[in-house]
């Protein structure tokens, strides 16, 4: 018997079809009219969740990268230059030093 001229039972509409008008999906036989129909359906929007944004200023201790982080954020705190979680916050920003220096008469 030829493949050609077997006919299979397509897994998702029950029709019998050719064997070479069917697709393997995840080791099932469908018809490839089905699979047009799965692949053009509409794409399901999920929702993602709102995070929160806190950005702070920290620095690394082993390669003194300096970055902003989201302390709001579920990652992990860790240097994006080296890896390592030997970090601490810049409580000494550019815009704190000017801020602070204006009080005095130079």
């Amino acid at each position: 018997m030829v493949l050609s001229q077997t006919r299979i039972i397509c897994k998702s509409c029950g029709i019998e079809r050719k064997f070479q008008d069917l697709i393997a999906i995840d080791k099932e036989l469908i018809c490839k009219s089905c699979y047009d129909k799965k692949n053009t359906a509409e794409p399901v929007e999920t929702k993602q969740e709102e995070i929160e944004k806190e950005y702070k200023q920290f620095s690394c201790n082993d390669c003194s990268y300096k970055f902003k982080f989201n302390i709001k954020s579920k990652a992990r705190l860790i240097c994006p230059n080296c890896g390592k979680e030997n970090v601490q916050e810049n409580k000494f920003t550019g815009d704190k030093l000017i801020d602070d220096s204006e009080g005095y008469d130079w």
